[in-house]
């Protein structure tokens, strides 16, 4: 049985709750409905009364006198001329809409007496008398078929809903919270939306102390979980003692993936940002930062449920889109990976503050004394203030310079710089790490929580900040100060030379895949060709040069920009006259690659794909440059080996080890001391397997280290 006119109806109080684009046509089975809600009376609904005092309050608003208003012998066919009047009135208001009119906030109220209408009309045809159980009838219905979810504060009404939904093909769910860190702040509101109920609005202040295991066999369960930046709310569920398994769908990862590493305009990847782009719906997030502990207001219930059932349509439409772009694979790497991007955050990196604190006298002297230098040369001016420090170095070199960073005066190299640069690096290296990491140290655990960003660069790659753990520098002052917890080991394992092993596999150069297969070490190769050495007379300098040309020309550099790199990064000093020389010798030697460069050079698509299909889009406004169309699929496929590593280690660590930070290539566990043999061939195995994944020209090497600080690797 169908209420006259119920479609409009529906489709007009779902334009009330979202735009024109978001509309639907849905019907709604009222004597199905009516049998579902006679079967549930009985149940614990107190909740619901509030929403029946509502509904009478509307309903008085259409009658001069509610209290002798007669429920039962009301007249038929004044209704439907109220309603027919009614609806021509909405239609016509939503026209003018449509027109541009400043008509929606009329448009609304009279939805509003719409849906009041439909309610008494609804009583009459139950021919039901205001009684108890016709209380909860009608305040159910209300809460049904006149709003988008239903709010659950007791366990006997969660069991019930949630048993509903436990066949359900995919969960749309959001979390309210009343802050960001999940080690501090909690969940107030839990929204659970399907396409088949109500969203479920779990009120997590009512059910804190509560069983939850209906609600934990939900989350664990079959059905596809929808979320929008799933790491955050997968931590804020843990804490609150709930676990999520199985595939997830985020939304705001799957919309970066087809973006190719551009900002969609106007958010970036928020909710509001994808919802605008892919479905053309403008999200008020005005609700957002409201007050989740307090009484819960029907604007706060409409936003979260919104934010709830969107995801849904979301995925609809970024599914096929993954699926045209052959994104489809590159995506379920990363669901899967969020999981253990969640576990790094939540584990934490213990630093021992009493080492750090020990390590800082001396570097303190150290810093003072460089100061001191400089300032001989300088005089006495702030050496941290750009604007006493500029004139004054213009000044003395009679150059007019741009800054005064101390990469910016490297590059400059003038002998005035020197002395300067060191205290510079000095100072950064104390403030960095010796100041800025320690202060992140998490009151609660004593460790330090990163925020780690799963796809941080437009090639894929992890970026991490407060504080950033992968710029930690490589010396034993500070990286001795990362240590496991008593009893306990690090189990540190990184690629070798994995930029070059996937550089051979891309390019398919004979000489490297020749040289790898055989086991034999690439930048010894490199540094016997182009120093006209036998491999066995290579010194260590003459490798650390070849590292200087393997990793500087791969990616396509010019003379100039190599010779500047070899001197800041490998610390080797060469003529302009040297690095040309250096530069023609490697293309002798790797053929194949110079193939891939002049290949690569020559195709016009202004976009760049990984071994695995992920893809990077540049914008034609910008320099398109050879070495960063050779640099992302290179990278690019080191992300995807290292999160397919974290994917597959994930379950085989459990119960033995924790994963603790990553750095591009490689991956820090926490293991007991007994166990730590066993987690290392653990590790290193997945890490091969991973690589192997995506290479198969040369084998894939790891190293693995059983360590008592992050400095022993």
């Amino acid at each position: 049985m169908k209420l006259k006119g119920q479609k409009i109806m529906l489709k007009l109080m779902k334009q009330n709750l979202m735009s024109p684009a978001e509309v639907e046509h849905t019907d709604i089975n009222i004597q199905d409905l009516f049998s579902e809600i006679m079967e549930e009376k009985n149940k614990n609904l107190q909740n619901y009364e509030k929403i029946l005092e509502e509904a009478l309050s509307h309903i008085a608003s259409q009658f001069e006198d509610v209290k002798n208003f007669d429920f039962v012998r009301v007249n038929k066919k004044e209704f439907r001329k109220k309603i027919f009047e009614k609806e021509n009135e909405i239609n016509n208001l939503w026209q003018r809409a449509q027109k541009g009119e400043n008509v929606m906030e009329e448009f609304r109220e009279q939805v509003e007496r719409l849906k009041t209408l439909y309610s008494v009309i609804f009583l009459k045809r139950r021919f039901l008398v205001i009684f108890d159980p016709v209380i909860q009838v009608v305040a159910l219905y209300m809460q049904k078929a006149l709003q988008d979810y239903i709010l659950i504060a007791d366990t006997e009404l969660l069991q019930v809903e949630c048993q509903k939904r436990l066949t359900a093909e995919a969960l749309g769910i959001d979390t309210e919270t009343t802050g960001l860190d999940p080690l501090l702040h909690k969940i107030c509101l839990i929204q659970i939306a399907t396409k088949d109920h109500p969203v479920m609005m779990v009120d997590m202040r009512e059910l804190h102390e509560e069983d939850l295991t209906p609600l934990q066999a939900l989350l664990t369960g079959p059905a596809l979980k929808i979320f929008q930046n799933a790491k955050f709310d997968l931590k804020m569920l843990q804490q609150a003692g709930l676990e999520v398994k199985g595939n997830l769908f985020d939304t705001m990862i799957a919309s970066y993936l087809l973006s190719g590493g551009r900002r969609i305009a106007g958010g970036g990847f928020s909710l509001k940002a994808i919802a605008k782009k892919y479905l053309n719906i403008d999200l008020s997030k005005e609700q957002q930062t409201s007050n989740w502990e307090g009484e819960l207001t029907a604007e706060q219930l409409q936003y979260a449920c919104k934010d709830a059932k969107i995801l849904l349509k979301l995925r609809d439409i970024l599914r096929k889109k993954l699926a045209e772009n052959n994104l489809a694979e590159t995506a379920r790497l990363e669901f899967d990976c969020i999981y253990s991007v969640a576990d790094i955050e939540l584990n934490g990196f213990f630093l021992d503050k009493e080492a750090v604190n020990s390590q800082k006298e001396t570097l303190i002297a150290e810093i003072e004394q460089a100061e001191q230098e400089a300032r001989e040369e300088l005089g006495d001016i702030n050496l941290r203030s750009p604007k006493q420090l500029l004139p004054l170095l213009q000044k003395k070199t009679g150059k007019k310079l741009e800054s005064t960073d101390k990469e910016y005066l490297k590059a400059i190299g003038h002998p005035l710089f020197t002395k300067l640069i060191d205290y510079k690096e000095k100072y950064k290296f104390f403030k960095d790490n010796f100041v800025d990491i320690p202060e992140k140290t998490h009151r609660k655990t004593g460790r330090i929580h990163a925020d780690y960003n799963q796809i941080g660069t437009e090639t894929g790659r992890f970026t991490c900040q407060k504080p950033n753990l992968q710029q930690v520098p490589r010396k034993k002052e500070i990286r001795s100060c990362f240590r496991p917890e008593p009893g306990h080991k690090f189990i540190i394992a990184d690629y070798s030379q994995i930029e070059l092993r996937i550089g051979a596999e891309l390019s398919k150069d004979p000489v490297m895949i020749d040289a790898y297969s055989r086991g034999k070490d690439l930048h010894t190769l490199t540094a016997s060709f182009v120093t006209g050495k036998a491999p066995e007379e290579v010194t260590k300098n003459d490798r650390q040069l070849a590292k200087a040309v393997n990793f500087g020309l791969l990616y396509g550099a010019g003379a100039e920009t190599f010779r500047k790199v070899a001197k800041s990064d490998y610390g080797i000093e060469i003529t302009s006259k040297e690095a040309v020389n250096f530069r023609t010798k490697f293309f002798e030697l790797y053929k194949g690659v110079k193939r891939w460069h002049e290949l690569t050079q020559s195709r016009q698509e202004y976009i760049t794909y990984t071994i695995g299909g992920r893809f990077r889009k540049f914008s034609r406004l910008e320099e398109y440059k050879l070495t960063d169309r050779l640099n992302s699929p290179d990278q690019g496929t080191g992300a995807d080996i290292l999160k397919k590593a974290m994917v597959l280690l994930r379950p085989r660590i459990a119960g033995k080890a924790k994963i603790v930070h990553i750095v591009h290539d490689e991956i820090i566990l926490e293991a007991p001391e007994e166990k730590a043999e066993e987690v290392k061939k653990i590790l290193e195995d997945t890490m091969k397997e991973a690589g192997q994944y995506y290479i198969k020209s040369v084998p894939v090497e790891v190293e693995g280290n059983i360590c008592n600080s992050w400095a022993e690797k």
